[in-house]
This record gives C-alpha cells, structure tokens and sequence, in this order.
C-alpha cells in the first residue's frame, strides 16, 4: 500500500517546483485506465499538497502551470468520482491562494467547470458549483462574467441555474470599475434571464436587476426604456419614480399654437409671392427649353426590320369572283410581293408604325383581291414557278334575237 500524502509539502525553492511541476505532467500526459486513474489522483494530491506548502508564492509557478490546463481538466470530466474530485479541489485551492493572480487561468478552467453542471450526477453538480463560487470570492475578476453570459443560453435548467445565481454574485463582489468595462455582458445575461422559463433564473435575474441599479443609477433608465411591459412585470421594474429618455419629437410642417389648435396662416407678402411667382416662370422656362432640346437631339428610333421584309414573295390562293367568266373556273393564285408592302398599305408618316405584319398583308391582300376584280378578263393570270399558264379562250357570246 503506497503512503499517505501529508496535507502540506514544503516548496521553498524553484528547482524544487519546477521538478514537482514535471512529475505532475508526465503522471497526467496518458490514457486514463485501470491501472493509471489511481496515480493520476495521487499525482493530484500531491501538487496540491505542494501548493498548500507556499509553492505558489514563485513568480514563475502561473507561467509554469498554464500549460497544464487541457491535463487538469481531463481529470475534471472523468467518470471515476474519486479522481474529478481531487482535480476540482486542486482548483479550488489554487484560486484561493492565487487570488487575482488566476486570472490567466480561468480560460483554461471556467469552461470545464461549467460543464459539469450540466452533469446528471448532483455530487458532481454540486462540488464545481462550490468551485466557481470560490473562484468568484477570492478572485473578484471580472473576466468570468462572459462565460456566464454565454452559460445563461443553455438548455441545460441546472446550468442556467447555476450561473445565473454566480452573475448574481459577480455583481455583488467584483469592483463597479471592473464591472464598467462588462456591462454589456451584465445587460445581456439581465435581457436573458428575464424570460427564463425557470422561476428561480428569474429570481436571480431581480436581484441582479436590482443591484445593477443600486450600482448603476445612471444607465439603468436608459437600459429598462426599450424593455416591453412584459420584461418589466417579470423583473419587477416600477418606473413610478424612474425618468425614462424620451425621444425627440418629430418636426410638423403646420406647428400648433399653444392652445392646441393650429396656428393662424399668416398673410402673404407681396414681394415673396413676386419672387416666387418669377422663380417659378424661370423654371418653367427652363422646363421648356430643356424639353425642345431634349426632342431635337433625341431622335426617334427607327423604324425595326419586320418579318414580311425579308421574305420577298408570297403566294397565297384566294378565290376570284371574277372566275366565273373563266373556263377554269374555282380559285385561282395571287402573287403578293412583299418587297412594295409600304407602298400598298398606304401613305404611312415617319413616326406612324403598323400594329402588326399580319395586319399589313391582310391590307395588301384586300387591295389585291380588288384589283383583281377589276382587271381586264384579257389578262393573263399570275401564276408561281410550278404552273403552266393556261390558254384564254374567250367565252361565246349568246345570239342576237333576231327582229
């Protein structure tokens, strides 16, 4: 059975702490197992041992431990209760005998105790509760209230819990100098813990209320003007005594007179409505002159290429009444050029533009078909590329009747 480890272990020389500071991280630096978790614990309490023997007065014991940290606190979120324990006790001594002198360790720690208040186990909840209230105590540093700010958004009730209650307890005990410089981190864990379903949280968050009011008179009216009705019923703000910031009003175009009615119009001068009336003739003037010139070196866009003139030709068969004289008979093809298209539809201005090339050719085809009606019956049908052109007979003419 190994020896029992004294309480204190005398530290007074450097090399002597330095050699228990190696030992410690070549105990710490493996696999946690069966065989290795109980000389981990050992190695625990004994530095712990050593801390309480007046190793922490060195200059170099923070700068020499800080790289420890990730090893300490692997022994702080082990499973084995017995080896969590000496870890989170060795951090409870160390903050109270460095005090503020902690502060480049809480990085490493506070995250880590956290944690464990989200633990199932309430023996484990418990002792890294009392850890951070201890850090909280002796220390005083106002660098842990953002990682309380960040715990207060958990889901995690035993956690909220918990550092509600340790932001409650940073108010109270850190310096309001040191407090200036987070108060943006205390408003927001206020702002928070507000609307936290949980009654206690909301519990913590009155007090905090109140004592930021205590300690900040000044910001506090400013800080509870944008809270809704229900924030303030839930943080029990009464604003009977409080002046809260109004903003200014809005400018009005027609301003009231004191009576609450609004002003009388006063008369017009003649010589402001003159001016007026002049500036307002000059830019009129302006207005026109700026428009004609606008007009005439604007030109009007051309006239856009349309389908029917790009195709030079169009045969369509429509029916001629005049093929009632013919022999053949029926309907007979019409050749529409669409090359003359402009001509036939018309005298059409610069700036007059047709509605559609479908309109066009049903313009032109009535002109055709009209035409065709009154041309000579001696004339010879027009007729496409794959026709032959058919022979005019002239129709026989009845008998005179005879006298």
């Amino acid at each position: 059975m190994p020896p029992a480890i004294p309480d204190k272990i005398p530290c007074d020389r450097e090399d002597q702490l330095q050699r228990e500071i190696e030992d410690l991280r070549i105990c710490l630096d493996q696999e946690e197992t069966e065989e290795s978790w109980d000389k981990m614990q050992r190695a625990l309490a004994r530095f712990k041992a050593v801390v309480r023997g007046g190793g922490y007065r060195h200059e170099s014991f923070v700068p020499t431990l800080k790289p420890l940290s990730r090893f300490i606190s692997a022994s702080m979120l082990s499973e084995r209760g017995r080896l969590s324990a000496v870890a989170i006790e060795l951090i409870a001594t160390l903050v109270s005998a460095l005090g503020k002198r902690f502060e480049p360790l809480v990085q490493g720690y506070m995250p880590t105790l956290l944690r464990l208040c989200q633990r199932p186990n309430k023996v484990v909840i418990t002792r890294a509760h009392g850890c951070i209230t201890t850090l909280i105590k002796q220390s005083r540093l106002s660098s842990i209230i953002p990682f309380l700010r960040e715990a207060v958004k958990e889901k995690s009730v035993t956690l909220r819990v918990v550092a509600s209650e340790s932001a409650n307890l940073c108010i109270t005990t850190v310096e309001e100098d040191k407090l200036m410089s987070k108060i943006t981190d205390i408003e927001s864990i206020i702002k928070t813990t507000s609307r936290d379903p949980n009654p206690e949280v909301r519990k913590y968050a009155r007090a905090i209320t109140q004592e930021y009011r205590e300690r900040f008179p000044d910001r506090y009216a400013m800080f509870i003007s944008p809270l809704t009705p229900t924030t303030r019923k839930y943080l029990d703000i009464k604003t009977d005594n409080v002046i809260l910031p109004k903003n200014p009003l809005p400018l009005k175009l027609n301003p009231s007179g004191p009576s609450g009615t609004s002003a009388a119009p006063k008369p017009p001068n003649p010589q402001v409505t003159t001016i007026k009336s002049s500036l307002s003739t000059g830019a009129s003037t302006r207005n026109d002159q700026s428009a004609a010139i606008q007009k005439e070196t604007i030109p009007f866009p051309p006239r856009p290429q349309s389908a029917a003139s790009l195709r030079p030709r169009l045969v369509q068969m429509v029916p001629n009444e005049s093929s009632s004289n013919l022999r053949t008979g029926g309907a007979r093809p019409v050749s529409v050029d669409l090359s003359d298209l402009p001509a036939l539809t018309g005298n059409h201005g610069k700036s007059e533009r047709p509605v559609s090339v479908l309109s066009e050719l049903n313009h032109r085809l009535d002109l055709q078909r009209h035409r065709s009606r009154d041309a000579i019956p001696t004339s010879v049908p027009i007729t496409t590329q794959h026709e032959k052109p058919q022979a005019y007979q002239k129709p026989s003419e009845a008998p005179k009747a005879s006298n």
